[in-house]
């Protein structure tokens, strides 16, 4: 027989509400910031000539796998009905049950500002009465349950709309799926109805709220991906891919050199033999004219035998020799 977890003493239940909330936001933001980098990388990935049309990690397979399984994971964390799960569902049905604790002498407590001159801090508190009446009472002065049941309800309509996928495909190889893959649009609308309970469930347990629970990676991040990965023999093997290039760059300029002489001794023979050049041919010869010295100067310039590369074992001298 499973075992419930034992509720705590009513003077210690709002503190329990406070630290669940706390959990869920920290919770909550390491998803939003998993969602950020992923979809950065992705426009990163996309941006970049040489990742677009490979087979790569960051849009094939490891990345979108590693993702997917992550940030459905953590909402089916967040919105879990267990009754022994601390999630999202859990606290609003034990402030459901137990509103009475909440009235607007609590929200007067939390937000009170004793520092004021009598007559701002009465202005103060009548705002605030404004207030716990308007968001919370439903014009009374105790914690109306049908705001409460209405979070809920909302709370259910967006999680149900993953839970299938993540219970019977993510979590469980399920025969029952119905092959239905949720889109990153119902992803978004759970964690943004998410992200507005707990911010506004914070603001009547806790006190104050967030601008966003979004967070800000407070360095340059992308830098990261400026600079080149690998171990040391990686290293080398990139070093052996440029050697390559330079090689191929040397080949592409000797074969550009022996098709340009070839359309230069062409025009030249044509005009030798007193047939006429047209304007364009004329121009043509010009150009390949000083374009095959320019090439005869880069050849002074350029190493025309290109080092062994590392993995080339070179013969021993001879003592002999």
């Amino acid at each position: 027989m499973a075992k419930t977890i034992p509720h705590p003493p009513v003077q210690n239940r709002i503190a329990d509400w406070a630290q669940t909330i706390q959990s869920l936001i920290w919770e909550l933001g390491r998803l939003l910031q998993v969602r950020y980098i992923y979809l950065e990388v992705q426009e990163m990935a996309e941006a970049n000539p040489e990742l677009r049309d490979l087979p790569n990690l960051f849009r094939g397979w490891w990345m979108p796998y590693t993702y997917f399984h992550t940030i459905y994971i953590g909402a089916r964390r967040i919105s879990d009905t267990h009754p022994q799960s601390r999630s999202l569902h859990w606290l609003l049905s034990d402030i459901l049950n137990h509103a009475d604790l909440i009235d607007v002498e609590y929200f007067l407590n939390l937000y009170d500002r004793p520092q004021l001159e009598p007559a701002y801090r009465e202005m103060w508190r009548e705002s605030l009465i404004r207030q716990f009446r308007r968001e919370w009472g439903n014009g009374g002065d105790q914690l109306n349950k049908d705001v409460v049941e209405r979070d809920l309800e909302l709370l259910a309509s967006v999680s149900n709309a993953l839970r299938e996928f993540i219970d019977r495909r993510i979590a469980h190889l399920d025969p029952r799926w119905s092959g239905q893959v949720p889109s990153d649009e119902v992803l978004e609308q759970f964690l943004t109805t998410a992200e507005d309970i707990l911010n506004r469930y914070h603001s009547l347990i806790v006190g104050g709220s967030y601008l966003t629970m979004r967070p800000q990676i407070a360095y340059l991040w992308q830098a990261e991906f400026s600079v080149r990965w690998g171990k040391p023999p990686l290293r080398e093997f990139y070093a052996d891919v440029e050697e390559q290039k330079r090689r191929e760059a040397v080949a592409a300029r000797f074969r550009a050199d022996e098709t340009l002489m070839s359309q230069l001794e062409q025009l030249i023979q044509k005009h030798e033999s007193g047939a006429p050049l047209s304007e364009e041919e004329l121009a043509s010869l010009q150009s390949l004219r000083q374009f095959v010295g320019w090439l005869d100067e880069m050849k002074a310039r350029l190493l025309l035998t290109p080092e062994p590369l590392k993995d080339e074992k070179k013969e021993p001298h001879s003592r002999d020799a």
